[in-house]
């Protein structure tokens, strides 16, 4: 979801729960079903959100690997945190009908993921090189929610 620079490849996973899915939740209208567009729209700008955030809280240095120590439980909670967060209010927005199964099996196996993340903890996060989420990153990007489905090392 965020692009960092490369030597931050390790968080492409992880930041997309956000993957990367805050703000916007508030806006919908008298929570009715939303239309395509305005779905796309605010479950995007809820996943920008979270990506900023979590893009804020990314080490600034010169390392050229993942942050450890103090700095890495830091990152790896803000992007816990943020990610779990940007999946509620995505989870809270109104689909149309045509979307709703295939948002509903999306949040949950994004959840199923996260929850896999935070146990596995900071070292197994920032040490894989593999995305967990890339089969979540092509639905979302399916539905329309291509900023909550990019890939972050590209």
């Amino acid at each position: 979801m965020i692009h960092p620079p490369s030597r931050f490849r390790f968080l492409s996973g992880a930041a997309l729960a956000g993957m990367t899915l805050t703000a916007l939740v508030g806006c919908q209208a008298s929570g009715g079903e939303l239309t395509r567009e305005e779905f796309v729209e605010q479950g995007n700008a809820i996943c920008a959100a979270g990506n900023a955030e979590i893009e804020a809280a990314v080490p600034k240095g010169e390392s050229a690997g993942p942050p450890s120590g103090p700095e890495g439980e830091a990152l790896f909670k803000t992007i816990i945190e943020s990610s779990n967060r940007s999946i509620d209010a995505v989870a809270a927005l109104k689909p149309p009908a045509d979307l709703q199964p295939e948002m509903t099996s999306i949040i949950a196996d994004t959840r199923v993921i996260m929850a896999d993340l935070e146990a596995q903890g900071m070292e197994a996060l920032f040490a894989s090189e593999e995305d967990p989420f890339a089969e979540v990153n092509v639905r979302l990007r399916a539905v329309g929610l291509t900023v909550c489905g990019e890939d972050m090392a590209e």
